[in-house]
């Protein structure tokens, strides 16, 4: 019994130093990429091999067993107040405690390795991003771009006979999509290799109540995605959450990296998508520019962008988005949602969620993919690598 205790201090000890000792080193932006690159790889593609040739979602049924094993624990603790002096009971607790704990800190071992150490590396690996600010010149500029891109591709996608978008089937998607980034790869080189398969949450209801599109886990390094999703915005999630598995953890980054390898696709329908996410990145805040602008010179809005000259999206992109939401409002409609009782819960538990994920994350939240964007494409029209549309 001794010995199992020493074992069992041990491998505590061991897994919590490792585990801070990382942390600290992971100050340094410098070893976070070293290690993204040359490490993280073989961590996350082993597990996301192993995960992915199972046929069901694991990580839905690691919540059920958290969810259940804080309750019991919670049970046995209140249990313990009446029977504290039974020693097979008080022993019998304590196993479930030290089980707990070394699951515990086995949680918090691989969440350094797969996500804490990745995620604190500089951005997009190349520590390339400044803090340049943009002014309505530069946001029309780059608004009017991606505007004239997206004009063409709404033309570019097939459609049927009633004149409404043909969507690939999901499995064929996902293909395109990671072919779309292994693609890219030319530019952001951790962006080759292996790309596990996206599952549907068995739970997408409450994903959708709570407002989430996808995520990653990195316990397992399964890709998971709220299957309510439109069928437009589809590819984008695919495409953000396989960048968070190639180590691109901000959220900035990986939004970033989903606009723009599926902007550099061949593939017309994966074009398009992106550049109808790309359109409302900076579409939101030019206009929200405008309005302050047009209140400091006591502008109207239409006299101020008429003054712009901004080329504004073909009415074909706005009936596509109509009916993509339509679609979808249809699939959820058709499904039954045992668990609609706690819409309200979680929607509560998201919004502090969403708060807290964006104070910790700051500039790195979602929103910053604004200035990645900014960036990225202000290079590709300084260097004149863009063709006039």
């Amino acid at each position: 019994m001794r010995t199992k205790m020493k074992t069992y201090r041990r491998i505590i000890l061991t897994l919590t130093g490792l585990s801070l000792l990382l942390n600290l080193i992971a100050f340094s932006k410098g070893f976070c990429d070293w290690y993204t690159d040359h490490i993280y790889p073989f961590i996350a593609d082993g597990l996301g091999r192993l995960t992915g040739a199972l046929p069901f979602c694991l990580t839905d049924y690691l919540i059920i067993g958290a969810l259940l094993g804080g309750l019991l624990l919670s049970v046995l603790l209140i249990l313990l107040i009446f029977l504290r002096r039974k020693p097979k009971y008080r022993r019998f607790t304590a196993i479930c405690f030290r089980t707990a704990l070394m699951i515990l800190v086995c949680v918090l071992t691989l969440e350094t390795f797969n996500w804490l150490i990745p995620l604190r590396g500089s951005v997009l690996g190349q520590n390339a991003v400044s803090k340049q600010e943009y002014t309505i010149g530069d946001m029309r500029t780059a608004l009017n771009l991606i505007t004239e891109e997206l004009n063409s591709a709404v033309y570019a996608v097939g459609r049927g006979e009633n004149g409404r978008l043909l969507y690939p089937s999901h499995a064929d998607t996902e293909q395109r999509v990671f072919q779309a980034m292994q693609d890219f790869s030319a530019e952001y080189p951790r962006l080759a290799g292996y790309y596990p398969p996206v599952k549907a949450c068995v739970y997408s209801d409450v994903l959708e109540w709570m407002g989430i599109g996808g995520y990653t886990n990195p316990l397992t390094m399964e890709l998971t995605k709220n299957k309510y999703l439109t069928r437009l915005y589809e590819p984008v999630l695919i495409a953000h959450e396989s960048a968070h598995h190639q180590g691109y953890y901000k959220e900035s980054e990986a939004n970033f990296l989903s606009y723009m390898a599926l902007r550099a696709s061949d593939d017309a329908f994966l074009r398009y998508a992106a550049l109808i996410e790309l359109y409302f990145t900076v579409a939101e805040p030019f206009y929200e520019a405008v309005e302050a602008e047009c209140e400091a010179r006591e502008l109207t809005a239409a006299d101020y962008l008429a003054e712009l000259e901004l080329i504004m999206p073909d009415q074909r992109m706005w009936e596509d988005l109509n009916n993509s939401y339509q679609e979808k409002e249809e699939v959820y409609q058709a499904d039954s949602h045992p668990l609609e009782s706690l819409t309200e819960t979680a929607e509560q538990i998201a919004e502090v969620g969403w708060s807290t994920q964006a104070a910790v994350l700051q500039e790195y939240n979602y929103e910053g993919d604004f200035v990645l964007v900014m960036e990225y494409l202000s290079g590709e029209m300084n260097d004149g690598t863009k063709d006039a549309a």
